[in-house]
C-alpha cells in the first residue's frame, strides 16, 4: 500500500496511527543538518504516541540521549531470544527512513509483520521486507505538526508495552557494561562501546562497512557527546572509505574514521591527498588481518579455502604505509594509550592509530557476548 500525496494522506495513512499501545518508532540512519532539532522532533513523536524509539547507531539519537528518555539501543541483543521477541511483538511501527543494519530486527519484523508507516519525504519504497507498509511522503517536521494538533491534551505517557521495552533495554545495557568495563583485550566491540568516552564532543565519526558499522549498532551506548555518525551503506559501501572520511573532515575541519584493515587498504590511495588539505583526520584502524565479517558465515568452518579466499589477510606494514605518505603513525597497545591519543584531536594533518586485534578471538567473543546479554528473564 502506498500513501497518497497532500490532503489524501491524512485519512489514508494517519487515521490508524497510534491506535494501539503496542507501537514502536524505528529511527534508522540519518545525517540531519541540525541533529538536536531532529532528536527533539523524534522525542515529540515518542511523547505524542506513547511509543519507545529503537535508535540506530547511525542516527544522532544515541548521542543526544538526554533529549529523549524512551530510547532503546539493545534491540538486536534482546530479539535474539524468543521470550523477548514474543513479548515485545509490535502491532504498529513508525519507521523513519531506512531500516537499521540489524538482521535480527529485520527478521523479527518479517515474522511479526506489524503495520508500518515508512516516513520519507522523497516518497521512495524503503520496505525491503515487502510487508504491510504505507509510505508517508512527508518530512519529519510535517508529520510532527500533523500529529501535534493539541499539545496540551495529546501528549501521552509511555505505554506499558513501551515500558516493557525500556526495562529490558536497561537490563541488557547494564549487563553489557559489566562485561566490557573490565575487559583488558583490544576487542573490536569494546572500541565502539568506548568511543563516546574517548572522543571530544561533537566529533564527526565516519564508520566503515562490514564489522565496524555492526559493532556501532550493537555496542554504541547512550551518551550526550553529540558525536555525528556517517557511513556509506550498500553493496559498494566499502568503496572510497578513506576518501569519504577526508571529505567529512574537510567539511567540519576534523573527523575520525573507524575502519578495518581491508576497507582502509581498498582506498589507501586517498592518502595521496593528505598533504593538500587543511583539516585533521584521525584513522582508528582495527587491524585484525582480514575481513572479520566473514567469520560469521558458515564457510568460516572450512579451511581451506576460508583464509585465502574469504578472510584474505594482507601482510601490509601500516607504519611503512603511513611513512610513505608522511602520515603520523602510532601503535595502540592498551585502552589507556588510546584514551591519551584521543583526548584532544589535532587541528591539521592525518594520523593513523593502529589497534591490532585477534580476528578469531573477537569473532568468538562477540558471538557469545551478543547471545549472553539478552539471555535473562524479566
Amino acid at each position: 500500500m502506498r500513501a497518497q500525496q497532500g490532503s489524501e494522506l491524512e485519512p489514508i495513512a494517519l487515521s490508524k496511527l497510534g491506535q494501539t499501545e503496542r507501537g514502536l518508532i524505528i529511527a534508522g540512519p540519518a545525517h540531519p543538518p541540525d541533529p538536536q532539532a531532529y532528536c527533539r522532533a523524534i522525542a515529540t513523536l515518542s511523547r505524542l504516541l506513547g511509543w519507545p524509539v529503537l535508535a540506530d547507531g547511525l542516527s544522532p539519537l544515541r548521542n543526544h540521549a538526554s533529549l529523549n528518555p524512551h530510547l532503546i539501543t539493545s534491540y538486536d541483543l534482546l530479539l535474539r531470544h524468543d521470550h523477548h521477541a514474543q513479548a515485545l511483538a509490535a502491532h504498529q511501527v513508525l519507521q523513519l527512513g531506512a531500516l537499521p543494519t540489524s538482521k535480527v530486527l529485520r527478521q523479527w519484523l518479517q515474522q511479526t509483520d506489524p503495520l508500518r508507516w515508512i516516513v520519507d519525504v522523497r516518497d521512495r519504497n524503503k520496505d525491503p521486507l515487502h510487508g504491510r507498509a504505507l509510505a508517508v511522503p512527508w518530512s519529519l517536521a510535517a508529520l510532527v505538526a500533523a500529529l501535534d494538533t493539541s499539545p496540551s491534551e495529546s501528549l501521552r505517557t509511555i505505554s506499558p508495552y513501551g515500558q516493557a521495552w525500556l526495562e529490558r533495554d536497561a537490563s541488557a545495557r547494564q549487563r553489557l557494561a559489566a562485561q566490557l568495563t573490565l575487559l583488558p583485550e583490544l576487542f573490536e566491540g569494546k572500541l565502539s562501546w568506548q568511543l563516546p568516552q574517548l572522543l571530544p564532543p561533537e566529533t564527526p565519526l565516519v564508520i566503515a562497512n562490514s564489522m565496524p558499522v555492526r559493532d556501532i549498532e550493537w555496542f554504541l551506548p547512550l551518551n550526550d557527546t553529540g558525536l555525528r555518525p556517517y557511513c556509506s551503506r550498500g553493496a559498494n559501501g566499502i568503496d572510497g572509505t578513506l576518501s569519504t572520511a577526508m571529505g567529512v573532515a574537510q567539511n567540519f575541519g576534523r573527523a575520525v574514521l573507524l575502519t578495518g584493515d581491508l576497507a582502509l587498504l581498498h582506498d589507501s590511495n586517498g592518502l595521496l591527498n593528505a598533504s593538500q588539505r587543511g583539516f585533521h583526520l584521525t584513522i582508528l584502524l582495527i587491524n585484525n588481518q582480514g575481513g572479520g565479517i566473514f567469520e560469521t558465515l558458515p564457510i568460516a568452518a572450512f579451511e581451506p579455502p576460508f583464509e585465502a579466499f574469504f578472510a584474505m589477510p594482507q601482510t601490509v606494514d601500516f607504519a611503512a604505509l603511513a611513512a610513505a605518505h608522511n602520515v603520523e603513525y602510532a601503535r595502540i597497545s592498551s585502552w589507556l594509550l588510546l584514551q591519551e591519543q584521543l583526548a584532544t584531536l589535532p587541528d591539521q594533518g592525518i594520523r593513523l592509530l593502529e589497534l591490532r586485534c585477534d580476528r578469531k578471538f573477537d569473532a568468538q567473543f562477540r558471538t557469545s557476548l551478543l547471545t549472553a546479554i539478552g539471555d535473562f528473564e524479566i
